[in-house]
């Protein structure tokens, strides 16, 4: 199944978010930018945009016409997959690590 997603960087954190094909990119973007969590504004930008399979397992690809921007493929599918994990904060070590505990070998 395909989704969109616009990945979101505020402070040293990456935020997915992740919806569906109908919608766009810049508009998705520009509501985030109006909820009232994100008290600095000027901190809040999109750093990577794209398509995304979740299932049967998550791959990146694509870009944003609208954002202007191009999916970083496995680097924003291993921070989807470990969001839960680290929160949005990539270290290279951290996923390697990581993912070694939580994905069985196919």
């Amino acid at each position: 199944m395909e989704f969109k997603y616009v990945m979101i960087q505020y402070g040293h954190r990456e935020i997915p978010i992740i919806f569906p094909t109908i919608l766009v990119h810049e508009d998705i973007f520009n509501a985030m930018k109006t909820l009232p969590n994100f008290k600095q504004k000027e901190n809040l930008k999109a750093v990577s945009a794209g398509t995304v399979h979740i299932y049967p397992k998550i791959v990146c690809s694509g870009e944003s016409t609208t954002l202007k921007l191009k999916s970083r493929g496995r680097r924003d599918a291993d921070i989807m997959l470990l969001y839960p994990y680290q929160h949005g904060v990539y270290e290279e070590f951290s996923v390697d690590t990581i993912k070694q505990l939580i994905i069985k070998d196919e």
